[in-house]
């Protein structure tokens, strides 16, 4: 899978909103990582995990916003395959939150903080 759909993509302001506001909650250095899982009521939303990332003014110009977002979007897409075998995950909407220190972190670390973001809401809600 070498593309980011539309359909893998968290595109409107209320479905952004719920999942700040509904979801659960993983704070770390670099993001902060909300997971609202999804019911199926939704005939519009196809299976499977979809992302919304948030990058305000705090992490830089415009230049360095969409660098971090475009930078979170592929790490999201190469652990995609990995969340869709887990079913706490499978069927949630993901939220990013990039704080200011994202935009001096690599590919490398932001993937790497993504990851353990994503494990600790897994395990926020296997508690549950």
């Amino acid at each position: 899978m070498h593309a980011f759909p539309k359909s893998v993509r968290l595109r409107s302001n209320r479905d952004i909103r719920c999942t700040l506001d509904q979801g659960l909650k993983a704070v770390g250095p670099l993001m902060v990582v909300f997971l609202k899982p999804r019911l199926d009521a939704q005939p519009e939303v196809q299976g499977g995990s979809r992302l919304g990332v948030v990058a305000s003014r705090k992490v830089g110009n415009a230049v360095v916003r969409n660098r971090v977002k475009r930078q979170l979007r592929e790490a999201y897409r190469h652990l995609r395959p990995e969340l869709l075998t887990l079913d706490a995950l499978k069927d949630g909407d993901v939220v990013v939150v990039a704080r200011a220190a994202a935009a001096e972190a690599s590919s490398a670390c932001m993937a790497e903080a993504l990851q353990l973001g994503l494990r600790r809401l897994k395990r926020q809600l296997d508690a549950r």
